[in-house]
Protein backbone atom coordinates (compact mmCIF):
# COMPACT_ATOMS: atom_id res chain seq x y z
CA UNK A 1 0.00 0.00 0.00
CA UNK A 2 1.31 3.51 -1.00
CA UNK A 3 2.57 5.58 1.24
CA UNK A 4 2.28 9.36 1.62
CA UNK A 5 1.45 12.38 3.88
CA UNK A 6 -1.37 14.03 1.68
CA UNK A 7 -2.79 10.33 0.68
CA UNK A 8 -3.01 9.24 4.38
CA UNK A 9 -5.24 12.33 5.46
CA UNK A 10 -7.52 11.95 2.31
CA UNK A 11 -6.93 8.18 3.37
CA UNK A 12 -9.03 8.68 6.76
CA UNK A 13 -11.71 10.17 4.89
CA UNK A 14 -12.82 6.78 3.08
CA UNK A 15 -14.67 3.89 3.86
CA UNK A 16 -11.87 0.89 5.03
CA UNK A 17 -13.41 -1.31 1.84
CA UNK A 18 -11.93 1.69 -0.70
CA UNK A 19 -8.82 2.79 1.21
CA UNK A 20 -6.57 -0.24 -0.55
CA UNK A 21 -7.84 1.22 -3.81
CA UNK A 22 -7.35 4.42 -3.45
CA UNK A 23 -4.39 4.38 -2.12
CA UNK A 24 -2.40 2.42 -4.81
CA UNK A 25 1.02 3.58 -5.96
CA UNK A 26 -0.91 4.86 -9.24
CA UNK A 27 -3.71 6.76 -7.13
CA UNK A 28 -1.11 7.98 -4.98
CA UNK A 29 1.36 10.44 -7.72
CA UNK A 30 -1.45 11.36 -9.81
CA UNK A 31 -2.67 12.93 -6.41
CA UNK A 32 0.92 14.28 -5.78
CA UNK A 33 1.13 15.48 -9.03
CA UNK A 34 -1.84 17.76 -8.76
CA UNK A 35 -0.85 19.05 -5.52
CA UNK A 36 2.59 19.59 -6.94
CA UNK A 37 0.98 22.02 -9.46
CA UNK A 38 1.11 19.46 -12.37
CA UNK A 39 4.64 19.20 -12.15
CA UNK A 40 6.23 15.63 -13.29
CA UNK A 41 8.91 14.93 -10.52
CA UNK A 42 12.28 13.24 -11.26
CA UNK A 43 11.05 9.98 -9.32
CA UNK A 44 7.33 8.75 -8.47
CA UNK A 45 7.22 9.76 -4.54
CA UNK A 46 4.67 7.13 -3.78
CA UNK A 47 6.30 3.91 -2.58
CA UNK A 48 4.93 1.13 -0.11
CA UNK A 49 7.97 1.60 2.21
CA UNK A 50 7.23 3.73 5.45
CA UNK A 51 9.30 7.09 4.55
CA UNK A 52 8.83 10.08 7.49
CA UNK A 53 10.01 11.96 4.85
CA UNK A 54 7.63 14.91 2.41
CA UNK A 55 6.96 14.67 -1.45
CA UNK A 56 9.29 17.21 -2.15
CA UNK A 57 12.52 15.45 0.31
CA UNK A 58 12.22 12.27 -1.35
CA UNK A 59 12.65 13.80 -4.88
CA UNK A 60 15.73 15.61 -3.51
CA UNK A 61 17.02 12.58 -1.99
CA UNK A 62 16.78 10.90 -5.46
CA UNK A 63 18.33 14.29 -6.58
CA UNK A 64 21.48 13.61 -4.12
CA UNK A 65 21.80 10.38 -5.23
CA UNK A 66 22.07 10.74 -8.99
CA UNK A 67 24.34 13.90 -8.03
CA UNK A 68 26.95 12.12 -6.39
CA UNK A 69 30.25 11.13 -7.92
CA UNK A 70 31.01 7.73 -7.74
CA UNK A 71 34.96 8.39 -8.08
CA UNK A 72 34.74 10.84 -5.43
CA UNK A 73 33.10 8.57 -2.79
CA UNK A 74 30.04 6.72 -1.54
CA UNK A 75 26.79 7.69 -0.45
CA UNK A 76 26.35 6.84 3.35
CA UNK A 77 23.13 7.58 5.26
CA UNK A 78 22.42 7.35 9.09
CA UNK A 79 19.42 6.62 9.88
CA UNK A 80 17.65 4.14 7.77
CA UNK A 81 14.77 2.88 9.94
CA UNK A 82 12.19 0.56 7.14
CA UNK A 83 14.46 1.93 4.35
CA UNK A 84 12.05 4.65 2.47
CA UNK A 85 14.81 7.09 2.17
CA UNK A 86 17.85 4.64 1.71
CA UNK A 87 15.23 3.76 -1.73
CA UNK A 88 15.27 7.37 -3.03
CA UNK A 89 18.82 7.74 -1.99
CA UNK A 90 19.57 3.66 -4.02
CA UNK A 91 17.37 4.84 -7.22
CA UNK A 92 19.14 8.22 -7.80
CA UNK A 93 22.56 6.02 -6.99
CA UNK A 94 21.39 3.76 -9.02
CA UNK A 95 21.48 6.31 -12.24
CA UNK A 96 25.18 7.51 -11.21
CA UNK A 97 26.98 4.50 -10.36
CA UNK A 98 27.49 4.98 -6.75
CA UNK A 99 26.76 2.72 -3.81
CA UNK A 100 24.72 3.71 -0.98
CA UNK A 101 25.78 2.50 2.84
CA UNK A 102 22.81 2.66 5.28
CA UNK A 103 23.75 2.98 8.84
CA UNK A 104 21.11 2.31 11.63
CA UNK A 105 20.88 0.03 14.96
CA UNK A 106 17.66 -1.52 13.92
CA UNK A 107 17.00 -4.06 16.69
CA UNK A 108 20.16 -3.70 18.33
CA UNK A 109 19.69 -2.60 21.99
CA UNK A 110 16.23 -1.38 21.65
CA UNK A 111 16.17 -0.41 25.41
CA UNK A 112 19.09 1.47 24.88
CA UNK A 113 17.69 2.83 22.15
CA UNK A 114 14.67 4.22 24.01
CA UNK A 115 16.39 6.20 26.71
CA UNK A 116 18.87 8.00 24.63
CA UNK A 117 16.47 8.88 21.89
CA UNK A 118 15.33 12.01 20.41
CA UNK A 119 11.53 11.86 21.66
CA UNK A 120 10.74 10.51 18.02
CA UNK A 121 7.59 8.15 18.27
CA UNK A 122 8.76 5.55 15.91
CA UNK A 123 10.60 3.03 18.66
CA UNK A 124 7.01 3.06 20.36
CA UNK A 125 5.85 0.46 18.05
CA UNK A 126 8.11 -2.60 16.53
CA UNK A 127 11.22 -1.13 14.80
CA UNK A 128 11.82 -2.97 11.36
CA UNK A 129 14.77 -5.26 11.49
CA UNK A 130 17.93 -4.86 9.29
CA UNK A 131 16.46 -8.31 7.65
CA UNK A 132 13.08 -6.71 6.83
CA UNK A 133 14.50 -3.57 5.25
CA UNK A 134 16.76 -5.56 3.13
CA UNK A 135 14.13 -8.28 1.99
CA UNK A 136 12.34 -4.46 1.07
CA UNK A 137 14.99 -3.01 -0.63
CA UNK A 138 15.65 -6.26 -2.40
CA UNK A 139 12.16 -6.77 -3.71
CA UNK A 140 12.54 -2.73 -5.66
CA UNK A 141 16.56 -3.89 -7.28
CA UNK A 142 18.57 -1.58 -5.28
CA UNK A 143 21.74 -4.24 -5.05
CA UNK A 144 23.66 -0.94 -4.44
CA UNK A 145 22.21 0.00 -1.17
CA UNK A 146 24.31 -1.84 1.80
CA UNK A 147 22.79 -2.06 5.01
CA UNK A 148 24.90 -2.11 8.34
CA UNK A 149 24.11 -2.66 11.24
CA UNK A 150 25.14 -0.57 14.31
CA UNK A 151 25.36 2.77 16.31
CA UNK A 152 26.58 5.14 13.98
CA UNK A 153 29.44 6.41 15.80
CA UNK A 154 30.86 3.07 16.31
CA UNK A 155 30.27 1.83 12.87
CA UNK A 156 32.04 5.29 11.62
CA UNK A 157 34.97 4.89 13.63
CA UNK A 158 36.01 1.58 12.82
CA UNK A 159 34.63 2.64 8.70
CA UNK A 160 36.04 0.55 6.02
CA UNK A 161 34.22 1.47 2.81
CA UNK A 162 36.64 4.15 1.42
CA UNK A 163 35.59 8.23 1.17
CA UNK A 164 32.03 9.85 1.45
CA UNK A 165 31.29 11.71 -0.78
CA UNK A 166 26.84 12.17 0.08
CA UNK A 167 25.78 12.07 3.60
CA UNK A 168 22.10 11.93 5.12
CA UNK A 169 22.01 12.62 8.44
CA UNK A 170 18.91 11.27 9.92
CA UNK A 171 19.46 9.61 13.07
CA UNK A 172 19.02 10.19 16.79
CA UNK A 173 19.06 14.40 16.71
CA UNK A 174 20.75 14.37 19.68
CA UNK A 175 23.95 13.59 18.42
CA UNK A 176 23.72 15.11 15.28
CA UNK A 177 27.23 16.46 15.57
CA UNK A 178 28.50 13.40 17.00
CA UNK A 179 27.18 12.37 13.46
CA UNK A 180 28.76 14.61 11.75
CA UNK A 181 32.39 14.62 13.63
CA UNK A 182 32.53 10.49 12.96
CA UNK A 183 31.87 10.85 9.19
CA UNK A 184 34.49 14.04 8.92
CA UNK A 185 37.24 12.01 8.93
CA UNK A 186 35.73 9.76 5.94
CA UNK A 187 34.78 12.66 4.01
CA UNK A 188 36.28 12.96 -0.04
CA UNK A 189 37.69 16.89 -0.52
CA UNK A 190 33.96 18.07 -1.72
CA UNK A 191 31.34 16.79 0.06
CA UNK A 192 27.09 17.26 -0.06
CA UNK A 193 26.08 17.09 3.53
CA UNK A 194 22.19 16.96 4.07
CA UNK A 195 20.43 17.07 7.53
CA UNK A 196 16.77 15.72 7.64
CA UNK A 197 14.56 17.40 10.72
CA UNK A 198 15.70 21.06 10.45
CA UNK A 199 13.28 24.17 10.71
CA UNK A 200 11.56 21.87 13.41
CA UNK A 201 10.65 22.68 16.99
CA UNK A 202 10.70 19.30 17.43
CA UNK A 203 14.53 18.82 16.62
CA UNK A 204 16.68 22.29 17.58
CA UNK A 205 19.66 20.66 18.00
CA UNK A 206 19.82 20.00 14.42
CA UNK A 207 19.16 23.51 13.30
CA UNK A 208 22.92 23.88 15.87
CA UNK A 209 24.33 22.21 14.71
CA UNK A 210 23.64 22.75 11.05
CA UNK A 211 24.30 26.21 12.00
CA UNK A 212 28.04 25.58 13.64
CA UNK A 213 28.76 23.84 11.00
CA UNK A 214 28.03 26.51 8.38
CA UNK A 215 29.90 28.97 10.52
CA UNK A 216 33.44 27.04 10.79
CA UNK A 217 33.14 25.70 7.12
CA UNK A 218 31.85 28.03 5.02
CA UNK A 219 29.83 25.92 2.69
CA UNK A 220 29.72 26.22 -1.19
CA UNK A 221 26.29 25.89 -1.51
CA UNK A 222 23.28 25.32 0.63
CA UNK A 223 19.65 24.58 -0.09
CA UNK A 224 16.34 23.43 1.81
CA UNK A 225 13.28 21.67 1.21
CA UNK A 226 10.67 21.64 3.81
CA UNK A 227 12.34 20.00 6.78
CA UNK A 228 15.69 19.08 4.80
CA UNK A 229 19.23 21.34 4.48
CA UNK A 230 22.17 20.35 2.78
CA UNK A 231 25.19 21.79 2.68
CA UNK A 232 27.90 21.49 0.22
CA UNK A 233 31.85 21.38 1.75
CA UNK A 234 35.07 21.69 0.04
CA UNK A 235 37.98 20.73 2.47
Amino acid sequence: MAYHPTVEKIKSYFPSELKGIFLSHWYGNIIDFGLNGFRLRKIPVCVNIPAMLSPSEREFLFRLGRENNPNNGAVVEIGVYAGGSSYFLGKGSQISGSMVFGIDPFETEISMQKTTCDGSDYLQKRKPSKSDAERTLNLKGLENVVLIEGFSTDVLANWEHGSISTLFIDGNHTQTMEDFNAAFPHFANSVAIAFHDTNSQMHPNVDKSVEEITEKYKPMKVESVDHLTALWLRL
